[in-house]
């Protein structure tokens, strides 16, 4: 293949550092593609979540595109109707981030049941108040590569954690796996079924001292319904890094004290950036072997074409 093509980035995220894309330009040029930030006929897009996909088309001509790179693991902001008219591969790179946000929410499962005590003298009871994973009753909410990494995680641990995906195979109701869980850890996408899942019939037949867990999207929650149950159960707690609306401007969660908010951050790391470009790097390489059929095959699982199901994105 001919790699008289350019590479247009859309988008950078201010997580990124100042040189990433000094060093995203390096990796493309030394491939052989060139590289521009404001190209308006582009033949490969790097895209992010910043990227307005439903209105590219307005700053973009997308007639020459030959392939979409989207190294992120949300892809809420790509309409339906984008994606099923595209007539090129759209690859996602939700490896990136899995393994950051699964590190991300069991490090705020384990504050939560199993924070270390800071003694600076000899504890001559050795109590160590906690309760083990293993202990807890775990609902993982989506099997993607993120809520696959949680399940394996907590299986090792000794949890039988639960699952629910309407997507991937046979699944007890969402209303009876609530009902039994300490803990609902949120790792789905979001769209139409996903919008305000947990809302206010699910809590309230959650138990008073439920933990949940959301470095997903922010709108798989009703906040206000949260607000109003962490509210009434005092013993309840929330962990939320991802919000309806961000920057976030909630008040009324920030001054609860059985919440604990971030912002964001559940898929950042020192070598993100390193990451990214690795990632891109290794789908050009391989877009510029193999011919378009070959290359389909080998990204079947990554392809942001493959979750489009009765008329929805999954």
């Amino acid at each position: 293949m001919s790699l008289d093509l350019t590479i247009t980035r859309t988008d950078v995220s201010p997580y990124q550092a100042q040189n990433f894309v000094k060093f995203e330009e390096k990796m493309v040029t030394d491939l052989g593609f060139k590289y521009s930030l404001s190209e308006k006929a582009p033949h490969i897009l790097f895209t992010n979540t910043l990227t307005d996909m439903g209105q590219l088309h307005k700053r973009i001509d997308l007639n020459q595109l030959r392939l979409i790179v989207h190294p992120n693991s949300g892809y809420d902001n790509f309409p339906l109707s984008f994606i099923e008219q595209s007539r090129v591969p759209i690859v996602l790179g939700n490896e990136i981030r899995a393994n950051a946000v699964c590190e991300y929410t069991l490090a705020q499962l384990f504050e939560r049941f199993s924070s270390t005590p800071h003694k600076p003298q000899w504890d001559l009871k050795r109590a160590f108040k906690r309760r083990r994973i293993k202990d807890l009753t775990c609902l993982v909410i989506g099997k993607g590569p993120i809520g696959n990494q949680l399940l394996n995680t907590l299986h090792s641990l000794g949890c039988e954690p639960l699952s629910y995906d309407p997507y991937k195979g046979p699944t007890a109701p969402l209303e009876d796996l609530v009902k039994v869980c300490d803990v609902i850890l949120l790792a789905a996408s979001l769209n139409q079924t996903s919008f305000h899942m947990i809302n206010e019939k699910i809590l309230n037949l959650c138990k008073p001292d439920l933990t949940i867990i959301n470095p997903a999207r922010g709108s798989l929650i009703n906040t206000s319904d949260l607000i109003i149950f962490l509210n009434k159960h005092p013993h309840s707690f929330a962990y939320l890094d991802v919000f309806e609306k961000e920057p976030r401007d909630l008040p009324e969660l920030e001054i609860l004290p059985n919440v604990k908010l971030t912002s964001h951050i559940a898929g950042v790391f020192d070598q993100l950036d390193q990451a990214i470009i690795q990632f891109e790097k290794s789908v050009l390489e391989d877009f510029s072997a193999l011919n378009l059929p070959a290359f389909r095959q080998k990204y079947e699982s990554k392809l942001l074409n493959n979750r489009c199901r009765n008329g929805m994105l999954i």
